[in-house]
């Protein structure tokens, strides 16, 4: 993985803040090699009790959001219903917000899935569930301009 910065001699790789749903949590662990913002699984997936727009998720709104901002990106595991999973839709739209502006991977377990329609048109580079792809979107990812321009490798 390409290093962020260096400090100290010691070299530091992003973090990420991995959005996915509860059914797609052994395909979350699989990337255990990222060093995650959220990377208390129970805590994350604890989301999913309650709606979003329910007052009672305000804490749970706040914890995320620091992590979120914690993080140099954020990276989506986009499997079937993914596109309308309110939770996931939540967190994308507090990544790309101008205070966050955190660069966006999709990481599709399928050709066929759709992406949440938080992620269109933010710059986002859409990737098959390859370790290599991932890791050169994240690379990728840290290394470009924002855009509004979405990009996706499937082939490769």
């Amino acid at each position: 993985m390409t290093p962020l910065h260096a400090t100290s001699g010691q070299v530091e790789s992003p973090t990420i803040y991995l959005c996915y749903e509860p059914c797609s949590t052994a395909f979350a662990g699989k990337l255990a090699e990222y060093r995650r913002s959220n990377h208390d699984v129970d805590e994350y997936e604890s989301r999913t009790t309650r709606s979003v727009s329910d007052p009672e998720s305000a804490h749970i709104k706040e914890r995320l959001r620091k992590q979120i901002a914690e993080a140099d990106l954020l990276v989506c595991i986009v499997d079937q219903a993914t596109f309308a999973d309110e939770w996931i839709g939540w967190e994308i739209a507090q990544a790309v917000m101008p205070e966050c502006n955190k660069p966006l991977v999709g990481v599709l377990l399928r050709e066929h899935n759709r992406r949440p329609a938080s992620m269109h048109n933010r710059g986002a580079i859409i990737v098959p569930f390859k370790s290599d792809a991932i890791r050169r979107a994240i690379e990728w990812a840290l290394s470009k301009e924002a855009s509004t321009e979405d990009y996706t490798l499937l082939d490769d």
